[in-house]
């Protein structure tokens, strides 16, 4: 698995261990993947409820959950 993270620019505080954070995610296969179809949104989040993770618990894909 791999991912792309594409930041969206804000103005809020730093983020820190141990602090909660909602998130809205698009997840695709990618393009070199051996399964499915290349491109295709497998999650999308932004029509609903944000994705709620604890930062730096180990709760979600390495990348996601680091300060």
């Amino acid at each position: 698995m791999s991912s792309t993270h594409v930041p969206v620019p804000c103005s809020g505080t730093v983020v820190r261990r141990g602090v909660a954070v909602g998130v809205h995610y698009v997840g695709r296969i990618a393009n070199d993947s051996l399964a499915g179809t290349p491109g295709a949104v497998f999650a999308n989040t932004t029509a609903a409820a944000p994705f709620y993770v604890l930062v730096g618990a180990g709760e979600v894909v390495r990348g996601w959950g680091e300060p």
